[in-house]
């Protein structure tokens, strides 16, 4: 816990005015500054393995007739690159709760949502004579539109030539050409409660690391506290040089 200074405006005042700065500097600046450094240090670092997964198409079947063939659908989700496997299979990872954040799928005009972090993914490496990244929720989604509810969020990518994933750990990166076969899948789908069975697929896909976060205001305030050190040590040389 950072004990911050208690400042006396007052007191403050009286020592500037009566040329007191190095008393200024040891019972407000010095002080305070060293909280903000404190304080600063002691904010949580942002995970390095953060993607986030983008993912649009259009909507190729549904048994739904509020849900239109050539429709535009997306898929979008935060996941953490370094959750653990929990079930260590040769050439297979099983990965419970990877995703971080919402979960959001829009499928023509209605848009569902899933909050984090719940859900699963697996990836297998040449299993079953299939290279594959699936994944999913397991937390009931509903409509913004609250028409829908008690649906889940699924994805599924396949490939039979076994050129898509060289391990079983969850993929930084995805070419859509590795998907491109025939009896290859490259889709995501929202399915159960009232909606049915919504199916799209994939035309473009991007997994990126999410951005470091900007340099946060116990930041600012520490590299202004410094400033106002290095400034008072100035003063106080000009004054003591006189």
């Amino acid at each position: 816990m950072v004990t911050w200074p208690e400042l006396n405006v007052q007191h403050v005042l009286n020592l500037v005015a009566n040329k007191q700065q190095g008393m200024f500097f040891n019972e407000f600046l010095k002080p305070m500054t060293v909280a903000i450094a404190m304080a600063a240090l002691s904010l949580p670092a942002q995970a390095a393995s953060l993607f986030t997964f983008t993912g649009t198409g259009t909507i190729i079947g549904s048994n739904n007739a509020a849900f239109n063939a050539g429709s535009a659908a997306s898929l979008t989700f935060t996941f953490d690159a370094d959750n653990a496997d929990t079930n260590p299979l040769p050439n297979r990872g099983q990965y419970s709760y990877p995703f971080v954040g919402e979960i959001v799928g829009v499928f023509g005009a209605e848009t569902f949502r899933v909050a984090g972090p719940g859900g699963r993914a697996d990836v297998t490496d040449s299993v079953n004579n299939r290279d594959q990244f699936i994944g999913g929720t397991d937390i009931s989604a509903v409509s913004d539109s609250g028409t829908y509810a008690g649906v889940q969020l699924q994805f599924d990518f396949r490939d039979l030539d076994l050129s898509a994933f060289s391990s079983d750990a969850l993929p930084t990166s995805l070419n859509l050409a590795d998907f491109t076969g025939q009896f290859d899948r490259a889709d995501f789908t929202v399915t159960g409660g009232s909606v049915g069975q919504v199916v799209a697929s994939f035309s473009s896909v991007t997994i990126a690391p999410v951005p470091a976060v900007p340099l946060p205001a116990t930041g600012v305030m520490l590299l202004a506290g410094f400033g106002g050190f290095a400034a008072m040590r100035r003063l106080k040389r000009s004054q003591d040089s006189r």
